[in-house]
């Protein structure tokens, strides 16, 4: 702090931030946020050293700084070898579709789908037939045989396992959430699903992540709570979330190319008090570059 503030130089905050985003220390403290984020409390004993490799493997595409949108991917369908650790997201939760489901739509898309698991959500647009359709694309995943015994988390897709609605013999097909139907069958479902969410076609995953950066950065989200995005929660900034959201994806999905344009602004240099005898005004908050 002292070195920076006796740097008079006029790129003295961009030479910072380039420091810190080459540090290994960035790569280190993503991967502690985002395995906090995707892991649920409650691993284990025998899960812990898949928890290290969920670690690891997120410090490795945060010092390679991988594209969000494969990273995405490549966990959705982890299987086994040096993707044993993201494949703890699935057998942490159970391997269960709904849990499944719940997690990774409010993870990666922003959505509480949740709601709708038992009947037509009461605030929003889901309808029991949207999640469901969405668990689908989770119901012919598997722990191999064997796999516990080596005490290593191997998963592989079976060509059997479908969903139906409480209480019915109703088998729900996948949908993404928005109501498309995967336009290919070839593939299996989780490799549909992945396909998708990293395509332009999902209008959820950048905005989602963007959310999630800026509540990074400045303790609360455009969105609040941060995975529960949709019209009838609307962000306090929605051109300025939209245009984050379109710059996120044209500089391909780079997460560092992210923050080092937030922490450039005026608004992330700004002062974060306030009067205590007054609430923050969310709407007065400017970002200039």
């Amino acid at each position: 702090m002292r070195q920076f503030l006796a740097d008079r130089s006029s790129d003295r905050r961009e030479r910072l931030i380039e420091e810190l985003l080459a540090s290994p220390a960035y790569a280190t403290h993503q991967a502690t946020t985002w395995r906090n984020i995707i892991l649920p409390g409650g691993i284990e004993p025998e899960q812990i050293q898949n928890a290290a490799g969920v670690q690891n493997w997120l410090r490795v595409q945060f010092a390679e700084n991988a594209r969000y949108d494969r990273m995405v991917s490549d966990l959705l369908v982890a299987t086994s070898g040096n993707e044993a650790g993201p494949a703890l997201f699935y057998t942490s939760l159970d391997l269960q579709p709904e849990k499944l489901a719940a997690a990774s739509a409010r993870i990666f898309l922003g959505l509480q789908i949740e709601c709708a698991q038992c009947h037509h959500h009461p605030f929003d647009q889901w309808k029991q037939d949207d999640f469901w359709s969405y668990a689908a694309f989770f119901s012919q995943v598997r722990q191999a045989s064997g796999s516990r015994a080596m005490r290593r988390v191997r998963l592989e897709d079976v060509n059997v396992g479908e969903v139906r609605l409480p209480n019915t013999e109703t088998v729900v097909a996948p949908r993404f959430p928005g109501g498309e139907s995967p336009r290919e069958s070839r593939g299996t479902r989780r490799e549909q699903l992945a396909i998708w969410m990293a395509s332009r076609d999902n209008p959820y995953l950048a905005p989602a992540l963007v959310n999630r950066v800026w509540a990074h950065l400045f303790g609360r989200g455009l969105v609040e709570p941060v995975d529960d995005l949709g019209p009838r929660n609307p962000a306090s900034h929605p051109e300025l979330q939209a245009e984050l959201s379109n710059y996120f994806v044209d500089n391909g999905f780079d997460i560092k190319e992210l923050l080092r344009t937030l922490t450039a602004t005026r608004a992330y240099q700004g002062s974060s008090e306030w009067p205590w005898d007054q609430e923050p005004d969310r709407k007065s908050t400017r970002l200039n570059s």
